[in-house]
């Protein structure tokens, strides 16, 4: 089942400039929000006209958020395929997702399509048979990819690799590929966050810490204000996180790895997975779940 409206939204909101925040009681001239069954997650374009989503039929899908047109971009060809988490390219041209399986029995890659459903690719190559038992009765082994992220200037791709660095035991990397081929470089430890503003440089959460990781000086520094932190995405284009904390879903804006306080912007009436921004940092994307629904809500603020 899914749903596709404009509803009003009754928490408080702050209206959100580059860096700042103002205290504002009004709604939001424009929310859209969409429930369906499943859990595949979605995204918004930079322009802030789209949003991407996996549907309730695993089938990959682009809305145009004005006029509610939606057409399909790809569908899975074996009922097995489970398409998560896509992404826009910069420019909104593509957009990469994962595509897996069920249950931990498949690999699981990255792909990336162009918006208008062509030029499908497979981009990470790299997943091995599942084939150990893990202590806990799940399945371990081989490497898997997920949570693909473009870099500002669209050069290159931001994924979360799962490897196994023992017997029965996965460790997290940040590793990036290339949006023509299916050279994977692994950056660090740690489970990427997203990029830096700029795109010279990543942040991971490693052992409920959050560092900065200098693509170019290969050196990581920690973001000491953030530990133990609910980080829920970063802002697009730049160093603003957000954040739940206490109940309330705040940004918190990092210079020089240096963590500001929390700005409010809303209460979390319920738990909230994912928040991303359009460029201009006008609207926002939020993905929680809702009596057995994911809800994909989009809300512009002034």
């Amino acid at each position: 089942m899914r749903e596709i409206k404009a509803v009003g939204l009754f928490a408080t909101l702050l209206a959100l400039g580059a860096v700042s925040l103002a205290a504002s009681a009004q709604s939001p001239p424009v929310v859209f929000t969409l429930k369906q069954e499943g859990s595949g997650g979605g995204a918004l374009s930079a322009d802030g006209t789209k949003i991407a989503y996996v549907a309730d039929d695993h089938s990959l899908r682009v809305v145009e958020i004005a006029s509610r047109k939606e057409r399909v971009v790809w569908r899975p060809q074996y009922d097995v395929e489970v398409f998560r988490n896509p992404s826009f390219s910069p420019d909104g041209s593509h957009i990469v997702f994962e595509m897996g399986g069920a249950t931990m029995h498949y690999p699981s890659e990255i792909y990336s399509v162009q918006v208008n459903g062509t030029d499908l690719r497979q981009l990470t190559h790299q997943s091995e048979p599942v084939q150990l038992q893990s202590p806990e009765g799940g399945y371990a082994g081989g490497r898997f990819f997920y949570t693909p992220r473009y870099s500002p200037d669209g050069s290159q791709i931001l994924v979360w690799q799962s490897s196994e660095v023992s017997e029965g035991d996965q460790g997290d990397f940040a590793a990036v590929v290339s949006p023509s081929s299916s050279d994977v470089q692994v950056l660090t430890n740690g489970k990427p966050l997203g990029w830096a503003a700029g795109g010279k440089a990543i942040f991971v959460e490693s052992d409920q810490c959050v560092c900065r990781y200098d693509l170019d000086s290969k050196t990581t520094k920690a973001v000491p204000g953030l530990r133990n932190a609910s980080v829920l995405g970063i802002l697009r284009g730049s160093d603003i996180f957000a954040v739940g904390s206490n109940g309330w879903l705040g940004l918190v804006t990092v210079a020089d790895t240096t963590a500001g306080p929390p700005k409010i912007i809303l209460p979390l009436g319920t738990e909230i997975t994912q928040v991303e921004s359009d460029q201009s940092r006008s609207y926002l994307l939020l993905r929680y779940e809702a009596e057995l629904l994911e809800v994909l809500q989009i809300v512009k603020l002034k």
